[in-house]
């Protein structure tokens, strides 16, 4: 049963004028002491309601959106209930700066702003969607350090390992708390990352996944985009950390040209994910092209 295998789904795109469809966004879900960082939730937002409720949990302020945007846009459009739930979101101390954060505050035109600029566009977007926008405060890996020491020092070391002080903590923390917060929810339905391409952020996103799919919550586990357009063996590289298990495919049609004007809301990565905004739309529009053609 979906939620205890592990499942893949793909959102498909459909091309105006043609009759041909073609996948975008990739979701899966299997079938097998630290800071008092917490969630700052927007308590305006009824999600108490009847029908699930989808909880798309993002390592950062666009992962959901570039990996599921079509799908969360289906699933608005025939009245069901989203929640994107963002879980390195918060402010960095003030204080903290390493010399990588600093550079990664250049490459989103922020220098000294810390993530406001982000967090400020992910609103937007999401609101335009009426997608309840759910946020911890749990700082970026880039921001993240004991006593003024970083966990991670370079651009490779986001690529490893997570630091040992959080690769078991961290997931644990965070999956009581999003059980705590959806608790009151008859049917919750959860989308973490497959952690495509090894990012720590993604990857203890993914751990926080299969510990709730083992604590019997139905998640799904969605492709992480643009690192399964960059790197597509990484895929089944990801599939292989679940171990020996079959995987459920899902597919979803999606309008590639919504989901391409929601990605363009995140202005602030334009330049470093795509180089320019023409350039995001044909690299979507080519993506789930190519991967159409290989299914």
């Amino acid at each position: 049963r979906i939620g205890l295998q592990p499942s893949y789904s793909r959102d498909w795109v459909v091309i105006a004028g043609h009759n041909r469809t073609r996948p975008g966004d990739h979701v899966c879900s299997p079938l097998k002491t630290l800071p008092h960082w917490h969630a700052a939730i927007d308590q305006t937002a009824d999600t108490h309601m009847p029908g699930a409720l989808h909880v798309y949990l993002s390592p950062h302020l666009d992962d959901a959106i570039l990996s599921c945007g079509g799908l969360i846009c289906n699933q608005r459009q025939t009245g069901e209930r989203v929640v994107v739930m963002t879980l390195c979101a918060g402010q960095p101390a003030s204080n903290f700066r390493s010399t990588l954060a600093k550079e990664y505050e250049r490459s989103w035109g922020t220098p000294g702003e810390g993530i406001t600029r982000r967090l400020r566009e992910n609103s937007l977007v999401l609101a335009a969607m009426k997608v309840t926008d759910w946020r911890f405060d749990t700082p970026d890996a880039v921001y993240r350090g004991i006593g003024g020491a970083p966990y991670y020092m370079q651009r490779e070391d986001l690529y490893g390992s997570p630091h040992p002080a959080e690769g078991k903590s961290l997931p644990a923390l965070w999956g009581k708390m999003i059980k705590l917060l959806t608790r009151r929810e008859k049917t919750v339905i959860l989308y973490a990352p497959l952690a495509v391409g090894g990012h720590v952020d993604h990857e203890l996103v993914r751990r926080t996944g299969e510990l709730l799919r083992e604590s019997g919550c139905e998640v799904w586990f969605y492709e992480d985009y643009p690192y399964a357009e960059v790197l597509p063996a990484g895929i089944q590289s990801a599939r292989e950390r679940f171990g020996d298990c079959d995987w459920i495919s899902r597919v979803e049609v999606i309008d590639a040209a919504t989901k391409i004007g929601m990605v363009k809301g995140y202005r602030s990565q334009i330049g470093n994910l795509f180089g320019c905004e023409n350039e995001l739309a044909c690299r979507v529009s080519e993506f789930t092209a190519a991967t159409a053609a290989s299914i």
